[in-house]
């Protein structure tokens, strides 16, 4: 360790590495300790010898103190024998600063703070003032089939006029949802003065029970007076229309690879199927029983029938019952020739 007496400096530690011609060694030492080694060699010398104990190894002055490196004040005999190979600084003393100073650099930073907070609350009142930046145009965006565009603009023109800003966008949202047909409904804000309003109709896939319909999301809606022959009749217990759902899109994947398309899906409370699916090249309309398991093997078992043989004869099919282990029955109707009439 080496310090310097007349100012007060961090302290370093280094090591310094010399080299001997001579005797051809190499030693490493402290810098006190190479300062007695060459002192100690230089006492033994034969007279006449170059005196080396006016060798200052290393020495650390002021500039050394602040640079971090040695000063090296090297004597010209030994300077072609000895030389400083590395000085490593291992330590350094870190410099705080007054209390009064951080203390005062504390206040500074909480008054910045302070400062952006307040212009941030002002920036705010001033857009979200009633009489500002008022919404004039509403834009719908959707296919609208059985949603009345009059309901729709009917909730929305309370909002007309408001500021841009401060219109609560979720009070508005589920005003629209409550209109008939509305399925969902999404608003957001187009500078500087619209809101755009994208609406998505209830899309109905089938009637359910007597007077309730099935959407596209497997939601039961009650819409009285409307009337849509062409969609399938589901049937169950409530809570069951998507486990529905799912049996007629499998049942009618195996009824289509042989040109029958299912019509009705009845779901019993006993958990037992039912089905009624049409071929209307034979103007046929067969009633199926699939019973409570095994429904999809059952079902292709009569679809491989019918493709085969089935739908070449010329009788005409009303119900089949699947509910045997190895087979089923079938009950028949003649098919009716139609006899052309001749012209004259």
């Amino acid at each position: 360790m080496i310090t310097n007496p007349n100012a007060n400096y961090p302290t370093f530690s280094s090591t310094v590495r010399v080299y001997d011609k001579a005797s051809a060694c190499r030693c490493s030492h402290s810098t006190a300790s190479a300062d007695n080694a060459v002192r100690g060699r230089a006492q033994s010398s034969p007279e006449g010898a170059p005196k080396r104990d006016q060798l200052s190894v290393a020495s650390f002055g002021k500039d050394s103190a602040i640079t971090g490196k040695p000063r090296l004040d090297l004597n010209p005999l030994w300077r072609s024998e000895c030389r400083v190979i590395s000085v490593r600084v291992s330590k350094c003393q870190p410099i705080v600063a007054p209390p009064g100073q951080q203390k005062g650099s504390l206040l500074s930073s909480l008054l910045l703070l302070f400062l952006f907070a307040g212009g941030i609350l002002v920036f705010a009142d001033y857009l979200l003032q009633p009489d500002r930046f008022p919404v004039s145009r509403i834009s719908f965006i959707g296919e609208f089939r059985n949603v009345e565009k009059s309901a729709l603009q009917k909730n929305v023109a309370p909002y007309i006029g408001n500021n841009f800003f401060a219109i609560d966008l979720q009070k508005l949202e589920a005003a629209l949802r409550d209109i008939d047909w509305v399925s969902d409904v999404s608003v957001s804000r187009r500078w500087p003065d619209t809101l755009q309003i994208s609406v998505k109709e209830q899309r109905l896939i089938a009637a359910w029970n007597k007077t309730g319909w099935v959407t596209s999301d497997a939601t039961i809606v009650e819409i009285p007076g409307i009337k849509m022959p062409g969609l399938p009749r589901w049937s169950g217990p409530a809570g069951t229309q998507v486990l529905v759902q799912l049996r007629f899109q499998q049942f009618s994947s195996l009824l289509a690879d042989v040109g029958m398309q299912l019509r009705k899906l009845s779901y019993s409370q006993r958990g037992a199927w039912q089905i009624s699916a049409s071929n209307y090249l034979r103007n046929e309309q067969i009633n199926i029983r699939l019973g409570r398991r095994n429904m999809q093997d059952r079902l292709y078992r009569f679809a491989r029938a019918y493709g085969q043989t089935l739908d070449k004869l010329e009788q005409r099919l009303i119900s089949v019952d699947l509910r045997y282990p190895n087979g089923f029955a079938v009950k028949w109707d003649i098919i009716e020739e139609t006899v052309p009439v001749k012209a004259g």
